[in-house]
């Protein structure tokens, strides 16, 4: 008889927060991108950001990932740009004490 095999439980919801960081670790290269060519200063709390993507911090900091994902969806579902984004971000991370 062949043995079920069992899912891991929040299995779903540790795949949605990877899909997240996945997302954002891409934007935050194509916009690092985008400063470098039209030779634009990043603000710090924006190059903070996504160096917390870019050396992927959130997997040594448990709760960032959830922190992020929350306050990127506290908007209804409703798209902030970059900057603003990331500052929230950056606020959030700093409220929590990952920064």
């Amino acid at each position: 008889m062949k043995r079920k095999r069992r899912r891991k439980p929040c299995s779903w919801q540790i795949g949605r927060l990877l899909h997240f960081a996945r997302e954002e670790l891409q934007e935050a290269q194509l916009y690092e991108k985008f400063y470098d060519i039209n030779e634009k200063k990043l603000p710090y709390r924006i190059m903070s950001v996504m160096f917390f993507f870019l050396k992927e911090e959130y997997l040594r900091k448990p709760g960032s990932l959830v922190t992020l994902y929350r306050s990127a969806y506290s908007h209804n579902g409703v798209y902030v740009e970059f900057e603003k984004r990331y500052e929230m971000y950056y606020e959030a991370l700093q409220e929590r004490g990952f920064l």
